[in-house]
């Protein structure tokens, strides 16, 4: 009796192996696939939270910047809707005066002022300031809520200049002396005023220089009585808009660094 025995077939027995291997082999190279793939979803979707995150921040800044905008936007109009209260409020009383409207600058025509030479307020000149000083200063100093619930004028000016002027006659050292001191006679007949609303309060802010003949708008050297003027010159105060143009500066260049970090997140 025979018995048939089973041959081992090596060649099939290897093949077998090697499709397992193989069939190992994909496995894993799908499993490191996955694992790649959920790494960069994973660093992608961090990615897109930074990014997300310098976007939110950058928003930020750039509300702060409109807000800075609209204060340096509230100063500018508070100004110029000051400046023609002022002018408003002279005309009303019947007194007659040029104010730039940019400036604020106020320039007295003063033919009847001065004398040709002379430093010493007229008669007339003095009838004109008796009304025009009251009436100037509680313009500036009444109070002005009704322009801007956030600014007081008479708060924002640092001082008001008054500069004295001449014509081209005469000798350049000389007009600037002649100059100053008609300045000065503006400030002593308020000094010396018996008194008026908000008198103390004008001569905390007066300040006088003279200019001599430099904005004489008579090129020929001939006197000209206009080239007397006197001009009230606003200086406003620098702390507020220096403050804001801080803060200005210090945002634009945190926007920027923002700015950057996106673009290089975006790069990864």
């Amino acid at each position: 009796m025979f018995r048939r025995t089973k041959k081992n077939h090596p060649i099939a027995d290897n093949a077998n192996d090697s499709y397992l291997s193989i069939s190992d082999l994909m496995s894993s190279v799908v499993l490191i696939l996955c694992l790649a793939l959920i790494v960069f979803m994973f660093q992608f979707s961090q990615a897109e939270i930074k990014i997300k995150k310098q976007e939110d921040i950058i928003a930020k800044i750039s509300e702060q910047l409109k807000a800075i905008e609209e204060k340096f936007r509230r100063i500018q109009n508070f100004t110029g809707n000051a400046i023609i209260s002022i002018q408003n409020s002279l005309q009303q009383a019947g007194i007659n005066v040029q104010v730039d409207p940019k400036t604020g600058n106020l320039m007295i025509e003063s033919e009847f002022t001065f004398q040709r030479a002379r430093s010493e307020l007229t008669p007339e000149g003095k009838d004109y300031l008796n009304l025009f000083m009251p009436t100037y200063a509680k313009a500036i100093f009444q109070d002005q809520n009704h322009l801007n619930k956030d600014f007081k004028l008479s708060d924002m000016l640092d001082y008001i200049l008054v500069i004295g002027n001449t014509s081209r006659l005469g000798d350049d050292a000389a007009n600037m002396n002649l100059s100053l001191m008609r300045a000065k006679s503006i400030f002593d007949f308020v000094d010396r005023h018996p008194g008026f609303e908000f008198k103390e309060n004008l001569l905390q802010k007066l300040h006088f220089t003279g200019r001599g003949e430099m904005d004489s708008k008579n090129p020929n050297g001939s006197d000209d009585a206009n080239d007397r003027q006197i001009v009230f010159k606003f200086i406003f105060k620098r702390d507020k808009i220096d403050a804001l143009m801080i803060d200005l500066k210090t945002l634009f260049e945190q926007y920027n660094i923002e700015k950057t970090k996106i673009e290089q997140l975006k790069k990864q």
